[in-house]
């Protein structure tokens, strides 16, 4: 029974989308303001819009809400989510969302935030940002064209996991090392992290971090940049080039054929 309930969990969860499921995790209350505030903007409507938000927001949003409404992509619209965070205090509920937008031939991107308190939600900022094209293809992965500064990345990485399986095939396979699982901890791990935004090929260095395999890519939310890391797999080397056990193997078998041996009667 259990597992066919563990079972159902993953075809649910797999045939859901990402938006659904971030979609889930917001209250009704919270969909509906984004929704009807997004809604309100390509209508032009000003009343609804305001009473949607503290009266210091909609003095700064009203002015400007023919130039957001221009902005949007021509209805009908396709609001999709693609990223949302919250946080959650004693006193009230504040949630960060980004839907992407699309309507005939024009994408947009439309940033919200909420803030939930006593029962009541109310919109605390908006912004429209228009892109070219769909956000989430926009910064895409693609070898074509790739610079030498992204083939170097992409090498260094795959030269930081292939020293880390070393490592561990090493640490594993012999009995050179003692405390084992120790060791395993340190060669899965790297120390300093250089960055890499494929999409801009800027590179960034942060010299207090660790990185896992010592290498890794992440593209956080769906329509940002990939983001490709590589750590220097330091304990990982020393694994490999390690030879202090083996040292003192060597010395034990001569020591042992160097001992003089005696005739049994």
């Amino acid at each position: 029974m259990r597992s066919l309930v563990i079972a159902l969990m993953v075809f649910v969860l797999s045939s859901c989308s990402s938006s659904k499921v971030l979609e889930k995790a917001l209250t009704t209350q919270e969909r509906a303001v984004i929704h009807g505030a997004i809604d309100d903007i390509a209508r032009g409507d000003e009343q609804s819009l305001a009473r949607k938000m503290p009266p210091e927001l909609s003095a700064k949003v009203l002015p400007v809400m023919g130039r957001m409404h221009a902005l949007l992509p021509a209805p009908p619209l396709e609001v999709t989510l693609t990223n949302a965070n919250w946080t959650t205090g004693q006193a009230a509920r504040e949630l960060h969302a980004v839907y992407r937008l699309h309507g005939g031939r024009r994408w947009a991107l439309v940033e919200a935030t909420t803030e939930t308190a006593n029962g009541k939600t109310l919109l605390t900022g908006i912004y429209v940002t228009p892109t070219a094209g769909n956000p989430q293809e926009l910064n895409g992965f693609s070898l074509a064209n790739a610079s030498l500064s992204r083939w170097a990345m992409l090498a260094a990485m795959v030269a930081a996991v292939a020293v880390t399986i070393a490592a561990l095939v090493r640490i594993w396979r012999t009995d050179h090392f003692e405390r084992q699982w120790l060791w395993t901890i340190g060669a899965l791990v790297g120390i300093m992290s250089l960055k890499l935004n494929w999409s801009t090929g800027q590179f960034s260095f942060q010299p207090l971090s660790f990185q896992l395999f010592s290498a890794g890519a992440v593209k956080q939310p769906v329509y940002a940049p990939w983001v490709l890391s590589v750590a220097f797999p330091l304990f990982a080397i020393i694994a490999l080039f390690r030879r202090g056990d083996e040292t003192a193997e060597r010395i034990d078998d001569d020591a042992a054929d160097a001992a003089p041996q005696s005739d049994m009667p």
